[in-house]
């Protein structure tokens, strides 16, 4: 600053310097301050009595007395062990966002060193593979057909991912089942070259290369969930920033470890090294997952409340609603392999099937918001209209119904919000423990029961529905930003 002034008004600068100078000299002289002991700023280093350092990384500005300007030196402090320490700090700061831990949510740092370890073995397995299939192509096939083989699968990975739905609702299913399958497909890859005729490679690289593909979606949008959890503050920006930055390290670090070791290997020690990193690509993720405890309302978490709610609602037990850290708590104590493997089969029947709105609830399907069929239509119009002329309290943003064939209907409107969507669901969960027994048969006969329940308990179910929302927003669940259903296939419903 006093450089730029000296060189604008030399007049100003040497006033401006001599004002400094009788600071510092009153300052450093003895009994100046005897009333008041005022401490230097942490980032202010005093030399001796007559001068003041200020540091910025490795330089030093030393402003003394007889000085009319600051003077730059480099710094003479820290030995071999501080510089490696400020290494590994700018290591740190890579992939920590600025102010960790407390700009974070608390699993954060279990989810970055999960998810590195897992990056790093992805990247290991899918650099043996690639390798493999490489060293196949352009020995028996031209560089040509390595192209084809990447320009039709990301048009078959975009529908395929389009299709899902519940993402948003569990991403940690989704994110463990695409690992999955991706680390299978890694080793599929690898024994393609060496196990199979070379007239099957195009084919089965192709079918591989979608999977793979979408599996690449799939993850990227689950951990873009997870981080959005896991951004306490406004800082999702500079979360992804620092995460995607590990991503890139470990890439290269387990690049380089597999093509080191492709050199010394044969193809039982090739195969041996990308069988553990498979199973590391698919553990390590689901840990990292497990990590994030999710404190958004979903279908998912909003199912395992409310079922906990209705079964002790019907036994007259005081409801102590679980916080968002105890539910978590409680199913990553369930977790097993065999459990995870079990669960994530369910991708496959959303990914597979028309209509993916639908919900178990013991022995009743709770379709939200389905594809409707003309009898859907008719269920849900007669169920309402009924409701209606009863005048026995309806909510004008949610609609039940019973086709008949021993599901349930819950369909929001357009203007509801995130109190109709706990609302529709909580008097949805009261209905499939009363009058489940009901909903089977005629459509006729299964409406009839459902209106005759309704109408003589919608207004008791819709107040202990709202205590139960009430409760939740009480324990730490973010209510208000419930929006498990799909805004995109509510219906606007007529006046009646």
């Amino acid at each position: 600053v006093i450089s730029m002034a000296r060189l604008c008004c030399p007049a100003a600068a040497r006033t401006y310097t001599t004002a400094i100078r009788r600071y510092i000299a009153r300052a450093a002289a003895p009994g100046s301050c005897r009333s008041v002991s005022v401490q230097p700023a942490p980032s202010v280093h005093r030399r001796d009595a007559q001068a003041i350092s200020l540091r910025q990384g490795d330089s030093e500005w030393r402003l003394q007395a007889g000085k009319e300007a600051p003077v730059i030196h480099r710094s003479v402090q820290g030995g071999m062990h501080q510089r490696l320490f400020r290494h590994a700090l700018g290591i740190r700061n890579m992939v920590l966002p600025r102010g960790f831990p407390s700009t974070v949510a608390p699993g954060y740092a279990g989810y970055t060193g999960w998810l590195g370890a897992g990056l790093f073995a992805h990247s290991f397995t899918v650099m043996v593979s690639t390798n493999a299939l490489l060293s196949g192509f352009f020995a028996e096939m031209s560089a040509a057909t390595w192209l084809v083989k990447d320009l039709l699968p990301p048009l078959f990975a975009g529908s395929i991912a389009s299709r899902i739905r519940t993402l948003e609702a569990n991403p940690k299913k989704w994110l463990s089942a695409a690992c999955f399958a991706n680390s299978v497909l890694g080793v599929a890859e690898f024994l393609i070259p060496h196990m199979l005729p070379m007239a099957s490679w195009m084919l089965l690289a192709i079918c591989t290369n979608m999977g793979k593909m979408t599996g690449y979606l799939v993850i990227g949008a689950a951990r873009a969930v997870l981080q959005k959890t896991l951004a306490s503050g406004d800082n999702l920006g500079e979360v992804t920033a620092k995460l995607g930055t590990l991503g890139m390290l470990m890439h290269c670090f387990g690049a380089a470890t597999a093509l080191t070791l492709v050199q010394f290997l044969d193809f039982w020690g090739q195969l041996g090294a990308l069988s553990i990193g498979a199973v590391i690509g698919f553990y390590a993720p689901v840990r990292a997952s497990q990590c994030v405890v999710m404190s958004s309302v979903t279908a998912v978490s909003l199912r395992r409340i409310a079922t906990r709610w209705v079964a002790t609602r019907n036994i007259k037990r005081r409801w102590i609603c679980p916080s968002p850290g105890q539910l978590h708590d409680e199913l990553a104590a369930r977790w097993s392999v065999v459990h995870s493997l079990a669960a994530r089969a369910s991708v496959w029947r959303e990914l597979l099937s028309e209509d993916a709105g639908v919900l178990r609830m013991g022995a009743v399907s709770v379709h939200i918001a389905p594809l409707l069929s003309a009898d859907n239509v008719a269920a849900l119009a007669e169920w309402r209209n009924e409701m209606v002329a009863m005048e026995a309290g309806l909510s004008p943003a949610w609609t039940l119904g019973a086709p008949g064939d021993g599901r349930l209907l819950l369909l929001y409107s357009t203007s509801a919000v995130a109190s109709d969507l706990i609302e529709g669901f909580a008097v949805a969960s009261l209905v499939t423990h009363e009058v489940a027994a009901s909903l089977g048969g005629d459509r006729k006969a299964a409406t009839a029961d459902l209106v005759r329940a309704s109408a003589a308990s919608m207004r008791e179910w819709r107040r202990d529905a709202a205590s139960l929302g009430a409760t939740m927003e009480a324990v730490g669940w973010q209510c208000a930003s419930c929006g498990f259903d799909d805004v995109s296939r509510r219906v606007e419903w007529g006046k009646c």
